[in-house]
């Protein structure tokens, strides 16, 4: 990997950061479960933002929150405002994503940088490099999303994701970001969040993954390549990768994640993450959970997937090549 980021420091004056609404909190609580298994209250900060919790269910999850070693902040669901609703995109992806935009605004100034993780995460390994990290200033530190590999092949799904880059302006080639996983230094934060919002405010139909939408309209040059082992996504479990990744931070993307059954690709992992799933039972937050019929309908079509793209054994390989190049390539943490 290429060398970067200056000295290292300790891990304190990083500021570690997940932002969710009702729907993702109880998974955002396992991941932090996962993440303090590796990192101790002593040895780093972890801030847990919710949007829209009523006062009940804020001070229930406080508490869990305290056991933990966790900072609870409630956000104002009126920051998420100035933007025409009726064009949001409506998918998986909930509207308090948003919330990463006003981090640094709510977090106090000693911090060096912050370090964002969506809560739909689950850390297997020792996050600590990742943590004393210091990207240089005014850039954001973040691993290719899937889309990036995508855009490159023939068909109806290429073809979407180019015209989509080409709305955002982005030219593919150069990289897409996912924003599951990003770090900054606290200033660049404030403001690249800030003009991402406002690039989201004034142009809502053309985000179609909102935030990350966003991000990536704005930040163009003004990023440093992860490497996918810090935000190893649901696609790359199916191309098989993982033995060449050594992944640390799992990223359950798209409409299928482990708490809601034991599904592909995440099968293998289902009892572990459930262990940590079950130490909040009783807070009785909502999740989603399939029924027998539909997880079964779920495999059967992950199968189908990973099946498909064996017998596509050239594209397969592409995409496992050019993820080990990134992988090598990435900046060095």
């Amino acid at each position: 990997m290429q060398a970067g980021g200056g000295e290292m420091r300790d891990l304190r004056d990083c500021a570690i950061c997940y932002v969710c609404d009702i729907n993702f909190l109880w998974p955002t609580l396992v991941s932090a479960t996962s993440l303090r298994r590796w990192v101790t209250p002593s040895a780093a900060d972890i801030f847990l933002f919710t949007i829209g919790i009523d006062a009940d269910t804020s001070r229930k999850v406080a508490e869990a929150c305290e056991s933990l070693g966790l900072t609870f902040l409630a956000l104002d669901d009126g920051l998420i405002s100035g933007f025409d609703e009726s064009k949001f995109a409506r998918t998986h992806v909930p509207r308090s994503s948003l919330g990463r935009f006003f981090l640094a605004d709510h977090l106090p100034r000693d911090y060096d940088r912050i370090l964002y993780i969506d809560g739909d995460t689950w850390i297997v390994r020792d996050p600590t490099p990742l943590i004393r990290y210091r990207p240089p200033p005014d850039v954001i530190a973040a691993g290719e999303d899937p889309a990036f590999f995508i855009q490159s092949i023939n068909g109806s799904m290429g073809s979407h994701i180019r015209e989509y880059f080409a709305g955002l302006g982005i030219n593919g080639p150069n990289g897409y970001f996912n924003s599951g996983v990003l770090m900054a230094r606290l200033p660049t934060w404030g403001a690249m969040m800030a003009e991402a919002f406002e690039f989201f405010r004034r142009n809502v139909e053309k985000c179609s993954y909102h935030d990350q939408s966003a991000l990536n309209a704005v930040a163009r040059h003004r990023r440093v390549r992860l490497s996918p082992r810090w935000n190893f996504t649901t696609p790359y479990r199916h191309w098989g990768v993982e033995s060449k990744i050594a992944p640390c931070i799992y990223h359950f993307i798209g409409a299928v994640k482990p708490w809601m059954g034991k599904c592909e690709p995440w099968a293998g992992i289902h009892d572990a993450y459930m262990e940590d799933w079950r130490r909040f039972a009783s807070l009785d937050l909502p999740a989603r959970r399939f029924d027998a019929r539909e997880l079964t309908q779920r495999n059967r079509a992950a199968i189908e997937q990973t099946t498909k793209l064996k017998l596509l054994f050239a594209r397969r390989m592409r995409y496992r090549t050019e993820i080990r190049r990134l992988h090598e390539s990435a900046v060095e943490v």
